[in-house]
């Protein structure tokens, strides 16, 4: 390539790159602006919203990854001995080499006074956003924040984005099978009980059972 051309390309890739950091600058501004970070209890730095209540929010982070560090081990376990589903090995696979021994974890709090969303990722693997207190401040339940959190889990692990139908996902049968294997490894390990949670009332919401949801 001759350097007529190269250096108009690499100004060209240079902008680029600098219109994505000022975007995703601007998108952690805007989603964070009303949070605070706090070290949890675990020394990790979770981000909370800022109002009355924030350290009791942020203990619910500590517990919420403990339990997905608990899941990634045993799921590293059965990996080992070879005793993953076949039909959802790779997706396991895919998971763990994401989040190597839990490292790159990272968990917010939904803000329920302006974002009425239970929970979702960011690009899957860019963090994890929980409700934990609804819009009056009133403390969600841990099991049920893991609840949550699980589900995001099989959506990191899924390599594709299951389509929207009027603003709700629709789950493909590949994220239903491994959300409902999470599901059962929680139990096994005494994390929660998946049976006692659709129905419960979680922040504005309330929680569906997995097995009937779209």
């Amino acid at each position: 390539m001759s350097s007529q051309f190269a250096a108009p390309i690499a100004v060209s890739i240079a902008a680029v790159y600098l219109t994505f950091t000022i975007l995703k600058t601007l998108e952690n501004y805007l989603t964070l602006r009303n949070h605070r970070r706090v070290r949890g209890s675990d020394g990790a730095n979770y981000y909370v919203v800022d109002r009355n209540g924030w350290q009791a929010a942020a203990e619910i982070l500590v517990k919420t990854r403990a339990g997905l560090l608990r899941l990634l081990d045993e799921l590293d376990t059965k990996r080992k001995h070879q005793e993953l589903p076949p039909t959802l090995e790779s997706q396991i696979l895919r998971l763990l080499r994401q989040f190597p021994q839990g490292r790159g974890i990272q968990l917010y709090e939904i803000d329920a006074t302006v974002d009425e969303s239970l929970a979702y990722t960011r690009n899957k693997t860019e963090g994890f956003f929980l409700c934990l207190r609804d819009k009056h401040g009133v403390l969600a339940s841990p099991d049920s924040v893991l609840f949550l959190a699980l589900h995001e889990f099989a959506h990191s692990a899924i390599p594709f984005y299951d389509p929207q139908r009027n603003g709700q996902t629709v789950h493909s049968e590949a994220f239903k099978q491994l959300e409902m294997y999470f599901y059962e490894i929680a139990k096994e390990l005494q994390l929660l009980d998946p049976s006692t949670l659709p129905g419960r009332r979680h922040c504005n919401a309330i929680l569906v059972d997995p097995r009937s949801a779209m």
